[in-house]
């Protein structure tokens, strides 16, 4: 039976990292076997394990653990809080490749020197066969304060300690601000294969990596379709428009809280001079902490008059990700931010004029030949959504007739960037597949 460690999961409250764990799981299944032993690491196990049914254990190095709770208290006296981050990764790696040496001439005697939380974490990756890693969009830090990428490349650097061989699935990389640069540079040079899902993170790692790792560009696990519909259990009226909104923290913006204010105004006046036909439903896709979704969307509907509150609903925050794809097909048009929110509604069929707040969400629109239905977040006008949403109107069968045509293609390039193994070790090394749009690093 084949060992699989999973890292850098997230967390279910995030639906679209849900929605990827689900996917990747599918595509482990069929490449592994469904009898094969699928371990991830996540931010909260405990809940995760009983939502996804899989077993879940704690990250290597959870933010929200004893030793980063210092760096953060240290983080807060500085102006530049990647530095704490970074230095307290560059005294704590060397420290783990010393057990990971010890842990590799004698994993039971190194596993004992842990205290069993640590165990906990670093068990499954000692014994993994393969470890296929689900980064998604947490491999960049476009500002200092983007401090999750700490934790990924920890516990990234700790299986290639042990001497595995890591595959990244597609996923963002890059940039990354200040002391993160370096620091994922020389991860990612260790890692052995990296998939990404757009050209804008490919020409990242060739630029910062060089020919230390194979790159491969691959759209979003998520299109390989592994979550069904399930009942919502209610009908949207015909008709209805769904809208995804979430807290951004505007890397290029000299002020982000106006920036963000900004934003949730203009989606306010795009929602108000709705036809008064049409009914509006918010979708809350992320409720973890400070990233909430719902809180956004208050915001918004704060903003709007009692006469078009009264066609707005603010939706159940809890939905599972078959029930959100259920909801997303019943719309007559997402205009959406998140981008597994927009991957949701085009898998149902369901046209979406997206607000892309990295690259990940253009580099998806654009492979769907869908790019002149995307607004940059700071660009977002009330006036130019409603454009939008007309065009989409009036071009809807043509819009309909790519999704039929583009979509079956993504859907197997999704998951073909990992090929079944022969033996379990060189089977990461071999050629990928030929459906994913092989890109070989020269550097």
């Amino acid at each position: 039976m084949v060992k699989i460690y999973c890292p850098s999961g997230y967390t279910y409250r995030n639906r679209g990292d849900a929605l990827l764990i689900l996917s990747l799981d599918a595509v482990l299944q069929e490449r592994f076997g469904t009898d094969s032993n699928r371990i991830y690491s996540t931010m909260t196990p405990q809940i995760d394990s009983e939502f996804y049914g899989l077993t879940c254990v704690p990250l290597v190095a959870q933010m929200n653990g004893p030793y980063f709770r210092r760096v953060a208290r240290l983080a807060r006296l500085t102006r530049r809080p990647d530095r704490p981050y970074v230095l307290a990764t560059a005294a704590l790696l060397p420290v783990i490749f010393l057990w990971a040496c010890l842990a590799r001439f004698n994993s039971g005697a190194a596993l004992r020197l842990l205290p069993s939380a640590s165990r906990a974490s670093m068990r499954p990756i000692v014994e993994a066969d393969v470890v296929v890693a689900v980064p998604g969009g947490y491999l960049l830090a476009p500002v200092v304060s983007n401090k999750a990428i700490v934790s990924h490349v920890v516990t990234l650097a700790t299986a290639t300690f042990l001497g595995k061989k890591v595959t990244l699935s597609p996923c963002s990389i890059g940039p990354a601000a200040g002391w993160y640069e370096p620091l994922l540079a020389w991860l990612l040079r260790r890692v052995d294969v990296i998939v990404v899902r757009e050209k804008t993170s490919l020409g990242w790692v060739r630029e910062h990596v060089g020919a230390k790792a194979e790159v491969v560009l691959a759209t979003d696990v998520a299109f390989v379709d592994a979550v069904p519909a399930e009942p919502l259990g209610r009908e949207l009226k015909p008709g209805t428009i769904g809208i995804s909104v979430k807290r951004h923290s505007y890397p290029r913006s000299k002020d982000p809280g106006a920036s963000h204010a900004s934003y949730v105004r203009e989606i306010a006046q795009f929602v108000e001079h709705l036809p008064t036909d049409r009914e509006v439903v918010f979708v809350p896709q992320v409720t973890a902490g400070g990233d909430n979704d719902l809180l956004v969307a208050e915001q918004v509907v704060e903003l709007l008059p009692a006469e078009v509150r009264s066609r707005v609903t603010i939706e159940d925050p809890e939905l599972t990700p078959g029930q959100l794809r259920s909801l997303y097909g019943q719309v007559d048009v997402l205009v959406g931010t998140r981008m597994h929110a927009n991957i949701l509604s085009l898998l149902a069929r369901t046209p979406v004029v997206a607000i892309a707040y990295e690259a990940k969400t253009r580099g998806i629109m654009s492979r769907l030949g869908l790019e002149n239905y995307v607004i940059d977040i700071e660009d977002v006008t009330a006036v130019e959504l409603k454009r939008r949403l007309e065009e989409v109107q009036a071009t809807r069968a043509g819009y309909l007739t790519l999704l039929e045509e583009r979509l079956p293609g993504m859907r197997q390039e999704a998951g073909s960037w990992l090929r079944p193994p022969a033996d379990v070790q060189p089977a990461l090394r071999a050629p990928l597949s030929e459906t994913a749009t092989g890109v070989k690093n020269t550097g």
